[in-house]
């Protein structure tokens, strides 16, 4: 049986189309970096009790962040959604002391916001 005269180009060209998303995929899960304090389980606050950082990740919260002196949190490049079912449930709170850095990415921009538009939450 024959494949016919394009049936190798046409494989060829899968193999390196699966290739390649394969890899673009692996480039963009390896983007977001974090050190310091890692995430609450669902259903937490956040408490930083150390120098943390977060780069180009999405992160949703089911409770509030308390950052606790004389630490920083810095958020960039992140999306911070609060799962609110009431307006002012959940927020950000810098203690005295503390330091809040949300900036934008050459990726993405800092944004935080509520699971709803008509949900709020605090600052």
């Amino acid at each position: 049986m024959t494949r016919g005269r394009h049936g190798g180009t046409i494989l060829l060209l899968t193999i390196v189309a699966i290739t390649a998303l394969a890899v673009v995929a692996l480039a963009e899960e390896s983007e977001a970096t974090w050190s310091g304090e890692p995430l609450p389980p669902w259903g937490g606050d956040w408490f930083i009790s150390q120098d943390t950082v977060y780069t180009d990740e999405t992160i949703r919260l089911n409770g509030n962040i308390y950052i606790m002196p004389p630490y920083t949190l810095s958020l960039d490049g992140c999306t911070v959604i609060f799962n609110c079912s009431y307006p002012g449930e959940h927020g950000i709170s810098p203690w005295w002391g503390s330091i809040l850095y949300i900036n934008d990415t050459d990726a993405n921009e800092g944004v935080v916001r509520s699971n709803t538009s008509s949900e709020r939450w605090w600052f």
